[in-house]
């Protein structure tokens, strides 16, 4: 063999990297898999739509059945009841303290009354007993000392100071009454507001109990509206993400290193906003669903190995052909925009001033863009597939406004890629792990 058809052999063998090969029967193997995959997303789309049908009906026939008790929690009953019981015992009492006071009036009328006639009684007698005597009054009127007038004086002295006893009580009796009266007939407490934890304590979750006396002393009891359960929500955070990037070795580019950023650098910075309903079946466990948009650009650093020469040594009628490499740096870069549907479920570990929940949800993304630069130079845009991702997740909230919440999510992900083959040097695992912190809004 020439030398010249050698160098033609090995330049044809070594130039150019393709990365989709130029195979009828692969593209068919191609698209008999990309439709497995759409079957399998329609399939799961299904299951999912079912699964939230079923959880959304189950807490409505829960919330039909479930009495306010076992909302509000035994405390806040038992303290209603009491509330109850104490408007009804200040108005039977002050029920009492006005026939008492209506009794005492009319025996002290009537003890004065009596005590006037025995009076009058008294000094008529006198009168009568010194005119059957034979002495005229007027003779006596002079006397300092008789015994008639003794006897009148004695008398009389008792009736005052039983009339200033009377009276003394009867006053007494006024005023103390009055004063029970007083008390009874006040001002009617405030309203008793119990609080929802279902949600932040906003006025459009709260229900009253207010018992209040009317005129005729009659309790008119407010019964308490049932807790409101639904809540709409929007919520905005940036957040970071991590993943591991792995060579993909079914292509001809020699990957040799992958150089990730570092971890809190912003070009693993990406946004995410959510707009949704939550429900809680009761205070500790809590459904939402909704939609999100997310936006994420994500790089990273490949070296990868080039032919430089190569090196061709003969030996009796064989050629051996080694190539030299060099490295190179190949910048990646990705952007991804992203529409989803979530649904997820998270459960209440305390009520204290920092709200803390864990939880699991499901997501399922549509792709509105990708592209893929390499260099800054070379930019690819691929039609963006369908993915869906598997969350657990731990979330701490803080109270900022009546309607407004701080909060912090470390959440771990597993996503699973669907409707698209992928053609890049390099894959990342399904795997990842994120932290966000970000602000909800109860609308």
């Amino acid at each position: 063999m020439h030398n010249d058809e050698l160098d033609k052999l090995i330049g044809d063998r070594l130039s150019g990297f393709e990365l989709d090969p130029d195979n009828s029967s692969f593209d068919k193997i191609v698209r008999g898999v990309a439709n497995a995959r759409r079957r399998m997303f329609y399939q799961y789309a299904a299951a999912a739509s079912l699964a939230l049908l079923l959880t959304v009906g189950a807490g409505y026939w829960w919330m039909q059945e479930t009495p306010v008790s076992a909302v509000t929690g035994p405390e806040e009953v038992g303290l209603q009841e009491s509330q109850i019981a104490g408007e009804k015992a200040k108005q039977v009492a002050g029920k009492g303290a006005e026939e008492a006071s209506k009794e005492m009036k009319v025996e002290g009328e009537t003890g004065q009354d009596e005590a006037l006639d025995n009076v009058g009684k008294e000094v008529e007698g006198s009168i009568d007993g010194s005119s059957r005597s034979g002495a005229p009054i007027t003779d006596r009127s002079d006397e300092k000392e008789t015994s008639g007038g003794e006897e009148t004086k004695e008398v009389a002295r008792h009736v005052a100071v039983a009339i200033e006893n009377e009276e003394s009580n009867v006053a007494g009796g006024e005023n103390s009454i009055g004063r029970e009266r007083v008390n009874f007939s006040s001002a009617p407490a405030p309203k008793q507001w119990a609080s929802s934890s279902l949600f932040p304590p906003t006025p459009g979750f709260r229900f009253i109990l207010h018992v209040s006396p009317t005129n005729e002393g009659q309790p008119v009891v407010v019964k308490p509206e049932r807790e409101r359960r639904w809540a709409v929500y929007a919520e905005a955070m940036p957040f970071f993400s991590y993943n591991i990037f792995e060579v993909n070795t079914t292509d001809e580019i020699l990957i040799t290193n992958v150089q990730q950023v570092p971890g809190f650098s912003l070009e693993r910075l990406g946004v995410r906003g959510e707009v949704g309903v939550e429900y809680a079946i009761n205070r500790k466990i809590h459904i939402q669903t909704g939609v999100m948009m997310y936006s994420r650009n994500q790089e990273a650093n490949l070296i990868v190995g080039k032919v430089d020469s190569v090196i061709v040594s003969k030996k009796a009628d064989n050629y051996n052909l080694t190539p030299v490499y060099m490295s190179d740096t190949l910048n990646m870069s990705v952007d991804i925009l992203n529409l989803g549907l979530l649904v997820g479920v998270q459960f209440r570990l305390n009520d204290g001033k920092i709200r803390q929940w864990v939880g699991v949800s499901a997501e399922m993304h549509k792709g509105l863009k990708r592209n893929i630069t390499f260099d800054q130079l070379v930019s690819q845009e691929r039609s963006a597939g369908y993915y869906s991702f598997a969350n657990l997740f731990y979330r701490a909230e803080y109270p900022w406004k009546p309607r407004a919440t701080f909060f912090l999510q470390p959440t771990f992900n597993y996503s699973l890629y669907m409707g698209e083959r992928l053609a890049t040097p390099v894959n990342v695992r399904p795997y990842g792990l994120g932290a966000s912190l970000g602000i909800r809004v109860y609308l």
